[in-house]
């Protein structure tokens, strides 16, 4: 009898010393998420993915063959997908009001999510709190929360941001969503899942040489120049600064709707050049800037920062009393920085 009470005590002190010590695991492991916001993320990102509250076996995955990753989502939701090269920017909808236009500015319709994917450079590996001060979205760190997924670095910034860091490569998950604080819970664990399911690719990203095989050229006859451009940027928008018909086609613009930096062409007269220099100081940030020839004509080839992460590569010819003049902004944060210098240093007079 003795013996009996004697193993219940025991089992019950061994029970209790099991409680106590998951008890201490739990709170070290959320210590270490550091207070991530996610709704619910302290239980959804230590269970496995199939004892998930929320059923992921119908979901579909999508894969980004250039950046060789892929994750799950929801299978009601649609994609939105810019089919574009190198496919930095997909968007997943989910609402049911079929009618609402995604990046209206409307607000999202009830039940509604929009989620948003970015992916950015992170040539220097620097640790996110680095990262994020200087990338294109400039967060304070005071508003990012640290944590893991999967042992993988991740930030949440202004509640509305997740940001997944994984060797060279950052993704980018803004997301929006109605303003019921019940959608925007649930948006949060689903997207606490999706990031979950990520598995990026195992190896170091690499931007291929820019290809210009089957690039359109623009050629503007008025003042005897073309520039080649990628074949999926939209018609170059050709507009001028006053009614004056000398004025037409004096400065153009080339780009894609899809894309966050577009190509500009301006011709100035002498006057309107030191109108323009005086109106841009930044330029006073040089990086570099070397003397260049282009068909014999002798000209100017700089980069400068702007006043945010980017800068500007740009090309000016002094040719005729005129002024040539082409730019870009560029972010060594995006992937198709290259295009983009390529394309102003097509540039030619004729």
């Amino acid at each position: 009898m003795n013996t009996q009470k004697t193993l219940k005590i025991i089992f019950s002190l061994i029970g209790l010393l099991i409680i106590i010590t998951s008890g201490i695991f739990i709170l070290q492991t959320l210590k270490d998420l550091d207070n991530l916001k996610f709704s619910q993320v302290k239980n959804i990102l230590h269970k496995k993915e199939e004892n998930l509250d929320i059923d992921t076996t119908n979901w579909k995955t999508y894969r980004n063959e250039e950046f060789g990753f892929e994750f799950k989502y929801p299978e009601e939701w649609e994609i939105g997908d810019f089919p574009l090269p190198p496919k930095t920017n997909v968007y997943f909808i989910n609402y049911e009001e079929k009618d609402f236009k995604p990046m209206s500015g409307e607000d999202i319709p009830s039940g509604g999510i929009l989620l948003n994917l970015n992916i950015l450079l992170n040539n220097e590996n620097m640790i996110p709190e680095n990262w994020i001060e200087k990338s294109p979205y400039n967060y304070d760190n005071n508003r990012c929360k640290k944590g893991k997924i999967n042992r993988y670095n991740i930030l949440e910034c202004n509640d509305y941001t997740y940001l997944f860091f994984y060797k060279n490569l950052v993704y980018g998950f803004p997301f929006m969503v109605s303003e019921k604080q019940g959608d925007k819970d649930g948006a949060k664990q689903i997207i606490a899942i999706i990031l979950k399911t990520l598995k990026p690719s195992e190896n170091i990203y690499q931007e291929k040489k820019v290809d210009q095989s089957d690039w359109k050229i623009y050629n503007n006859t008025k003042f005897h120049y073309k520039v080649s451009y990628p074949a999926y940027w939209i018609q170059p928008s050709e507009f001028k600064n006053s009614s004056k018909p000398e004025d037409d086609f004096k400065n153009v613009m080339l780009g894609s709707t899809k894309l966050t930096d577009w190509v500009y062409i301006n011709v100035f007269t002498k006057e309107e050049y030191q109108e323009y220099e005086n109106d841009s100081p930044e330029k006073l940030k040089t990086e570099s800037s070397k003397q260049i020839v282009v068909n014999g004509i002798h000209g100017e080839e700089g980069i400068y920062y702007n006043e945010d992460s980017r800068k500007t590569i740009y090309r000016m010819f002094d040719y005729q009393d005129k002024i040539y003049h082409i730019s870009a902004g560029f972010s060594e944060f995006y992937p198709n920085q290259e295009e983009i210098k390529a394309v102003v240093r097509n540039f030619e007079i004729y």
